[in-house]
């Protein structure tokens, strides 16, 4: 295997480490902090962060147009055309990080409009001010992000993210053990992050010793003008994606209140950390995708499209299954019995964010094929329509309705819209992508029937009874799934890879046939 891709198998291995670490943590912080800090301050600490996370959309989509374009010049070897590239997505992230310091301060003065407490006011503007300048203070490091990307330095990334969750966590807990509150975890989010920053500028210096910082004379408007215009689509997709996940925490405060965005945020934040792992372990694809439309091997795709799509609805079902299955005692135990409301929003949201990952492959392949825009149109529509239902449902259903705003939009567009468009693109005939797709639920729903029926009837609030049932069905699903869901090719491809540690490289043939995809 070339050193290309044991770098990117590394770190995909290493940012499954990454959301590991991080779900752990979330999974012993969430309840400390909720406890510490009250279900009011909490919701008010989750309604800023959700504020100043659409800071990001003033990103424009120029993150990844940096990552494609860094690349591209890596790969001609071109130091003086690398440091133009650099150097001009330096100077435009710089840029955007005075608009966010100067859109901070509008909106410090602007908190009187949005509450009347004076002592809110004042909580308010100091947590969007000091969350405001650390979203500003990151905005330059994206250059630097987008240079290790470029090298494929995954590896060194995570670590990074990882060293920052620790440190971040820790000073959290004994600051809230000591009785502060949001001003001090808004400043600790903060600092926290610092030593992150500047290690960023010295890996990449490391790991480029001819990069420049900040040189004037490299900017190169030319190069401005391909980066957004490879960034448009990105950036619509990011607004969809918001339409899609991040405005359900206002659309709750706006209609329900601030302390049911607690008990909505339980929910939404473990199928979020599900797609997060499925991102985690399928995000290795897009390039095999792009080597193979370089390459003009169009039964490669398909077969690349196949093997993927299969492992995709397998582990997502796996997932999936479990969280709806035992999610409820898993909250009764986490959290207690007052955010028991907060279970059958996680079964909408699951089952919605199921039947989007199984489709998490055909995403892979339409960035992979420069096909983006599509999938750009197809986030702002579902977003558009997931607003609206959000805002028509919450009113009778409370945060139930939100949930169901998410699920239904998300169940029509990715099962019965997106496989269409995936199909034309690929070459595959609609029919048999879909029969290949049902075939597999077919036998995931024989592998999870009597363990969900199980589960809802005996499952008890008990850490150690859940974690022994999780594994007890994850065994019984696999033997199902080894029996009657793989083909002996993969079987044989699978038993070859545990036995040698071979990895397959993409010249060769995957391992699907028609007859049983």
């Amino acid at each position: 295997m070339s050193t290309a891709w044991q770098k990117l198998f590394t770190g995909s291995a290493i940012r499954m480490l990454n959301f590991g670490i991080g779900a752990l943590i979330a999974f012993f912080m969430s309840p400390f902090i909720i406890h510490s800090v009250g279900d009011r301050l909490y919701g008010t600490w989750l309604c800023v962060a959700a504020f100043i996370g659409y800071y990001g959309l003033l990103d424009f989509g120029l993150s990844s147009a940096v990552n494609h374009h860094l690349s591209a010049a890596f790969g001609t070897h071109d130091q003086g055309h690398c440091n133009k590239v650099f150097n001009t997505a330096l100077w435009l992230f710089t840029g955007i990080g005075f608009a966010v310091l100067l859109l901070t301060s509008c909106v410090a003065l602007l908190v009187p409009l949005i509450v009347t407490s004076p002592e809110e006011i004042t909580l308010f503007r100091k947590l969007f001010l000091i969350m405001g300048v650390s979203s500003a203070l990151s905005f330059p490091s994206r250059a630097f992000i987008g240079a290790l990307i470029a090298q494929l330095h995954y590896k060194q990334l995570s670590s990074l993210q990882i060293m920052t969750l620790i440190i971040r966590s820790s000073c959290l807990t004994i600051a809230l053990l000591l009785g502060y509150k949001l001003v001090a975890m808004a400043w600790i989010t903060m600092l926290s992050w610092l030593p992150e920053g500047v290690l960023l500028v010295l890996f990449a210096k490391k790991s480029w010793p001819e990069i420049r910082i900040f040189v004037w004379d490299l900017w190169d408007p030319s190069i401005a003008k391909k980066l957004f215009s490879y960034s448009i689509f990105s950036f619509i997709t990011q607004l969809g994606d918001i339409f899609r996940v991040n405005l359900d925490t206002m659309v709750i405060t706006a209609f329900v209140g601030l302390a049911a965005v607690t008990h909505y945020s339980i929910a939404a934040m473990l199928s979020r950390y599900f797609m997060d792992l499925m991102i985690a372990a399928m995000g290795i694809f897009q390039p095999v995708f792009s080597r193979q439309h370089g390459a003009e091997d169009s039964e490669g795709i398909k077969a690349t499209l196949f093997a993927t799509t299969k492992i995709s609805v397998y582990v997502a079902s796996f997932i999936g299954f479990s969280l709806i299955a035992f999610g409820e005692p898993f909250i009764l135990r986490w959290m207690g019995a007052r955010f028991s409301d907060a279970y059958p929003c996680l079964v909408l949201l699951i089952s919605a964010w199921m039947f989007d990952l199984w489709q998490l492959p055909s995403v892979s392949l339409l960035f992979g094929m420069s096909q983006h825009r599509f999938y750009a149109a197809f986030n702002a529509v579902e977003g558009v329509l997931n607003l609206a239902l959000s805002l028509l449902l919450v009113r009778h259903y409370g945060i139930l309705g939100v949930a169901l705003g998410t699920f239904i939009p998300m169940t029509i567009m990715r099962l019965f819209v997106q496989p269409v468009y995936v199909c034309r693109v690929s070459g595959t005939p609609y029919g048999t992508y879909m029969r290949m797709l049902l075939q597999n639920v077919a036998i995931i729903l024989a592998a999870v029937s009597v363990p969900l029926y199980l589960a809802r009837r005996y499952a008890e609030p008990n850490y150690l009874g859940l974690t022994v049932s999780v594994a007890l069905f994850g065994l019984f699903y696999s033997l199902i799934i080894w029996g009657g869901g793989l083909t002996r090719g993969e079987k044989q491809t699978i038993m070859v890879a545990l036995k040698s540690g071979r990895k397959i490289s993409t010249r060769e043939p995957v391992p699907v046939l028609p007859s049983r995809c």
